[in-house]
């Protein structure tokens, strides 16, 4: 972009003052052909003298380092074992510059750069890999003092490691005699607690078609009338069922709504995430007692005892 701009500010300055100074555009076109034709012959020349003039200046150097040669006293073998020795002489300063900048700056600095990579390696391999028989895992005091010492070998680091409880000590194995025990006490139970709520629920549970119970909710109240709350019950499938409530209406109106989600209240239970509260045990009250105005979400759990 500023390329193209200096070049139609230059375009415009030209075009400018040829209409400002009235220049011969004829006339101008003729000098500018005049100079490429010059510019053309002269290439020209180059071309065809180029090698001859390059003859030419090569004589004209030999000739003035003869000449310059004889005014010195020396003889061409001479002035050849100058050089060299000069040569010579300035590769030796060379050297000695780049052995001086080795020593000083690049040696310390490899130097520094092991003496850190060492030391990274001893704080995680611990002491025991320098000779001082000290654990490389958690030492104690009494096994492995400051003035112990010990050969540097894998042995000898081993011998005084202090390996971890769980390996000095293994966990007993689990007995599966009594797994198994507490595997089938675990299986009646669960079928007694299934028992308990098919004959609270009744048979409509076990596909034969007839009602569950006689519960009625009460009409769900319009979004945004007054009073009106939202509770979302997540049930411990992960699914999450909404329904509006008003804040007079009874806990029980809640755990009737659970049980026809097909969560029987003494199989389940409702408690608030945070602070935690059972609302299994408060039936008779309502939202409003409980401090449950606004949009509130609940757990459905399961009892871990059929008694609670």
């Amino acid at each position: 972009m500023g390329t193209d701009w200096v070049l139609f500010m230059v375009f415009s300055l030209c075009l400018g003052s040829l209409t400002f100074y009235q220049i011969d555009l004829q006339g101008l076109l003729g000098i500018f052909v005049i100079s490429l034709l010059c510019l053309g012959l002269m290439t020209m020349l180059i071309f065809l003298l180029g090698n001859h003039v390059e003859y030419l200046l090569q004589n004209f150097h030999s000739r003035r380092r003869k000449k310059v040669v004889i005014q010195q006293g020396l003889s061409e073998d001479e002035l050849n074992t100058k050089k060299e020795a000069s040569r010579q002489k300035l590769q030796g300063e060379h050297t000695v510059k780049a052995t001086d900048f080795n020593d000083r700056i690049l040696k310390p600095r490899r130097e520094a750069k092991e003496k850190e990579k060492e030391e990274k390696f001893y704080r995680f391999a611990g002491p025991a890999w320098k000779g001082k028989g000290e654990a490389l895992g958690n030492a104690s005091e009494e096994k492995c003092t400051a003035g112990s010492h010990v050969a540097g070998t894998s042995r000898d680091a081993a011998s005084v490691r202090v390996l971890p409880e769980s390996v000095t000590n293994p966990t007993p194995p689990v007995d599966k005699e009594a797994k198994h025990a507490e595997d089938l006490r675990r299986e009646a139970k669960r079928k007694e607690k299934e028992e308990q709520f098919y004959r609270f629920a009744g048979p409509a549970w076990k596909g034969k078609g007839q009602a569950l119970g006689t519960i009625t909710l009460p009409e769900e109240p319009a979004e945004g009338s007054p009073m009106v709350m939202t509770i979302a019950l997540k049930t411990p499938t992960g699914r999450t069922h909404r329904r509006r409530f008003l804040y007079t209406d009874n806990i029980q109106i809640l755990i009737d709504y659970m049980t026809k989600l097909g969560y029987h209240p003494t199989m389940y239970s409702i408690s608030s995430t945070y602070p935690r509260h059972c609302l299994t045990s408060d039936l008779e009250k309502t939202f409003e007692d409980l401090g449950l105005t606004k949009d509130v979400a609940l757990v459905i759990e399961e009892k871990e005892d059929i008694d609670e």
